[in-house]
């Protein structure tokens, strides 16, 4: 039986890539210590999910020391932001909402951030894809102001049919799938080493 191993640098920003359409011919070896994914699916590429979102609206401008509570941190309005977690009052609601979008983007808490500041609406957006965005929350105590809903809305888990492999501990060592396991596999890098900051080297040998 013949067998080749074909060398995959994959990075990041690639996302899944597929590198073997047989998993019970096939074994993963990664070279370096680091956290990553590997997925089978029947039905193609992992599906990506989706970041839950939600907006804060401003109909006119709110009054010095009124607040947007976003998942527990509080954003205080004020003539003039001095403070981290305070936010300008604007000439309008569009400036307004540009300066709490500016605000979020600068103090943030590592569980949501400001992605868009349209017309008097910023756009909250969870940091990560998944339903436990959902329960990011938005409250408002602020005149002219209201938020669309208690919590951020639309997180949706990735879908990638069954995970097999290694994933936070990121040890080296190599998988052989079961011989009764049918689809295609994809490779995913959760975190680069820090030795090659940019990609990780994965050899896959087939048969």
């Amino acid at each position: 039986m013949a067998y080749a191993t074909t060398d995959y640098y994959i990075r990041p920003e690639d996302g899944w890539v597929k590198v073997a359409t047989n998993p019970a011919a096939c074994m993963i070896r990664p070279t370096d210590f680091f956290p990553f994914r590997l997925a089978v699916t029947v039905s193609g590429a992992p599906a990506a999910g989706t970041r839950a979102s939600g907006n804060v609206t401003f109909s006119g401008l709110p009054v010095a020391a009124e607040t947007v509570t976003i998942n527990g941190q509080v954003y205080t309005a004020r003539a003039t932001r001095a403070l981290p977690f305070e936010f300008t009052i604007g000439t309008d609601a569009e400036t307004t909402a540009d300066f709490l979008l500016a605000a979020i983007l600068a103090d943030g808490n590592g569980t949501y951030t400001g992605i868009d500041a349209g017309v008097g609406v910023v756009t909250i957006q969870a940091t990560s894809a998944g339903v436990a965005g959902n329960a990011v929350t938005l409250a408002e105590n602020a005149t002219n102001t209201t938020v669309s809903g208690a919590v951020l809305t639309g997180g949706v888990d990735e879908v990638h049919g069954l995970d097999y492999g290694r994933g936070g501990d990121g040890l080296r060592e190599t998988i052989v799938m079961p011989a009764s396991m049918t689809g295609e596999v994809y490779l995913r890098i959760d975190r680069p080493p820090s030795s090659s900051p940019d990609k990780m080297h994965f050899g896959v040998i087939t048969n």
